[in-house]
């Protein structure tokens, strides 16, 4: 062999060696993560959602009493434990059913649901609560449904649903996404191509959740399925669901925090198993749990870093628990 024939060689096995490192190496890889158990208290309140589940939002657990009534009363409490209650009515609205809630950090309250008017008709609107609650903007959404609601980053809101059609049988378009600015004005509409829970089904929004952090809005479809868009509106990109079975109904939370941190809770047995996004490998990273399991209805939200666990399935109210994300040891 030539001088010049092993120094080709011997380029060739420090390359591989190199790239080989950059595949295997542990510190290339996001490190394993942990809840630890802080503290938890019980929230006393009477719980009449229904349709979906009390939730870390905006610094507050937001809920919702008497829902299909005439003013439904979303309730919020805040760190201190204090709650303040607000009556939500529409005007002609009858057995108003509320859908979602979110909380901005600014104290905003957004809602989204659907009602009757006094002559039978369906009506859907979006609804935005000021911080002082001296104002509620009510926006009418109809033959738009809204199904899930979140603020974004620049005060806005936006929501996914679908479309009905003239004669209210049936649906026109699934998985219409909208954006509103936050005096309510529509700024944009599009069509999000992504499948339901059920085999051939284009639903992917009844049920589904949202959340934003500071530069992005994420969408969990009811199948598990998690998109991303930056606040134009522009997809950032999909990653496929978290390993295990399809989920139910109240079997699936998510959480983002402002640093693009992404948990998502799915069922395991009678608990939760929390998993972290892992952007780089475009897979979900299994997060352990000290303190105990969580409840398979367990919402998940954060209050800054801190990571804020809500079982309602208490008749009495919710045990809100509080989590450090960290490394695992």
């Amino acid at each position: 062999m030539t001088l010049k024939t092993r120094a080709t060689c011997n380029s060739r096995l420090v390359a591989a060696l190199i790239l080989l490192g950059e595949v295997s190496s542990p510190a290339q890889q996001q490190p394993r993560r942990v809840l630890r158990h802080e503290s938890e208290r019980h929230e006393f309140f009477h719980y009449g959602g229904g349709v979906f589940l009390p939730v870390w939002e905006g610094g507050a657990l937001l809920a919702v009493e008497a829902n299909n009534s005439d003013e439904p009363v979303i309730f919020g409490i805040d760190r201190d434990g204090q709650m303040e209650r607000i009556g939500l009515s529409v005007p002609g609205g009858r057995y108003i059913l509320l859908l979602g809630l979110s909380g901005a950090k600014d104290g905003s309250i957004a809602a989204i649901g659907g009602a009757y008017s006094s002559d039978g008709r369906p009506v859907s609107f979006l609804a935005r609560i000021t911080p002082d609650r001296s104002r509620k903007t009510i926006v009418q959404l109809w033959p738009y449904v809204g199904l899930a609601v979140t603020f974004s980053p620049d005060g806005g809101m936006w929501t996914i649903g679908y479309v009905k059609p003239p004669d209210n049988l049936g649906i026109s378009e699934y998985n219409v996404l909208k954006r509103f600015d936050p005096s309510g004005k529509l700024l944009a509409t599009k069509s999000v191509e992504a499948k339901g829970i059920y085999d051939r089904s284009r639903d992917a929004a009844t049920h589904s959740l949202m959340g934003s952090s500071r530069d992005r809005v994420g969408w969990l479809t009811n199948a598990n399925e998690y998109i991303e868009f930056a606040l134009d509106g522009h997809e950032l990109g999909r990653f496929p669901p978290p390993p295990g079975p399809a989920p139910e109904v109240f079997e699936t939370t998510v959480a983002l925090r402002d640093d693009d941190e992404v948990l998502v809770g799915t069922r395991d047995g009678d608990g939760l198993k929390v998993w972290s996004l892992d952007r780089k490998e475009r897979s979900w990273k299994s997060v352990e749990l000290s303190g105990g399991k969580l409840a398979h209805g367990a919402t998940l939200g954060f209050d800054g870093d801190t990571v804020v666990a809500t079982d309602a399935v208490h008749i009495s109210g919710a045990t809100v628990s509080r989590y450090a994300l960290s490394p695992a040891q």
